[in-house]
């Protein structure tokens, strides 16, 4: 079987083995997608969750985690 590739997933997220064994993260980080879906759920505002992160997410970055979170959802009901 072949090595893993990163992936990626527009402009913002990635999926490196290399880096978080291959779970989705933000670019030039090591910040799970999910981490920063949670906050969103929890209803923190995305200024907080960038600076939280020491503004290594921007809020582009988060609407993009957020759009592919609900396009998932979509294919998940198909």
């Amino acid at each position: 079987m072949g090595a893993r590739k990163r992936k990626e997933y527009g402009q913002h997220i990635v999926a490196d083995p290399e880096i978080g064994h291959g779970q989705l993260t933000f670019k030039g980080t090591r910040i799970m997608g999910k981490d920063v879906l949670y906050y969103v759920a929890q209803g923190w505002d995305w200024d907080r969750i960038s600076k939280a992160y020491f503004n290594k997410v921007s809020r582009a970055a988060i609407a993009e985690a957020v759009e592919s979170a609900r396009q998932a959802l979509l294919e998940k009901e198909k």
